[in-house]
C-alpha cells in the first residue's frame, strides 16, 4: 500500500548555475511517466533512486534528474493535438510509438501527454 492521495507531492529544485534538476516525487500518475522518459533510449531524463515501502518492496517515492532547459512554466494551459498517423496507427503495446523511429515516439509522447 503506497501513500494516501493526499500525502503524494512532486518537489522540481536546480540553483542558478545547475546543469541539471532534481525531480523528487512521491505521486504514482508522475512516477509513471517519468519513467517513461527515463525508459526512452537516447532520453536526457534518469531515474535517480527509487524508495521502496519496507517490507513490501513496492516503490513509494523517486528522484529523477534532467538538464535544467526541460523544465518550463508557461503562462496557459496547451491543448494538444496530432495528426493522424502521429496518435494512431503504431503497434500495440508500444503506448503509441514506433519503436525503430526516435522521431515519432518523440511526436507520439506529445500526442499522448494531452497536457
Amino acid at each position: 500500500m503506497g501513500l494516501a492521495r493526499m500525502e503524494q507531492e512532486t518537489h522540481i529544485s536546480f540553483g542558478r548555475d545547475d546543469g541539471r534538476a532534481v525531480v523528487y516525487t512521491s505521486d504514482t500518475t508522475v512516477i509513471t511517466k517519468l519513467d517513461r522518459l527515463a525508459g526512452i533510449p537516447g532520453a536526457e531524463w534518469r531515474k535517480e533512486r527509487e524508495v521502496c515501502q519496507q517490507g513490501a518492496g513496492e516503490p513509494v517515492a523517486a528522484t529523477y534528474s534532467c538538464p535544467v532547459a526541460l523544465i518550463s512554466f508557461r503562462t496557459r494551459r496547451l491543448s494538444r493535438k496530432c495528426a493522424g498517423k502521429n496518435k494512431e496507427g503504431f503497434p500495440a503495446g508500444t503506448g503509441g510509438a514506433a519503436k525503430t523511429d526516435s522521431a515519432a515516439r518523440n511526436r507520439a509522447a506529445v500526442c499522448n501527454y494531452g497536457g
